[in-house]
């Protein structure tokens, strides 16, 4: 049972954000959205993938006793960027967008703004 629990650990992570269709993270151009339903996995999924484009994403997320995400301050930094964004408590159909655009000879340009969700 362990050595399952194991695999499908691994499946999961290796499957990084490709399961959450609505997060694109490339060289190029970063997209992800954070709300109230995002568990901590999906945190960490974040984390390992945006760092694989070399963006240093550190967080210190709330959780209510539901294990809801009910507020996060977080830290976006990579090379010509860092932008930190907190959020006390996430409104009903609140998501937190996270969008930075890398162009070859320029600087990243960064945006973080809360958003309705759809």
């Amino acid at each position: 049972m362990k050595s399952l629990r194991i695999l499908l650990t691994a499946i999961c992570v290796t499957a990084g954000l490709s399961l959450f269709a609505q997060n694109t993270i490339t060289q190029e151009l970063v997209n992800i959205s954070i709300s109230g339903e995002t568990t901590r996995e999906e945190l960490m999924y974040l984390r390992n993938d945006l760092q694989q484009v070399g963006v240093n994403f550190e967080y210190s997320p709330r959780f209510d006793g539901n294990r809801h995400l009910v507020g996060i301050e977080f830290t976006v930094k990579g090379t010509g960027f860092e932008s930190s964004y907190n959020l006390e408590q996430f409104a009903p159909n609140q998501a937190v967008q996270v969008n930075i655009t890398r162009t070859p000879g320029s600087n990243p340009v960064v945006n973080i703004q809360p958003v309705s969700k759809k």
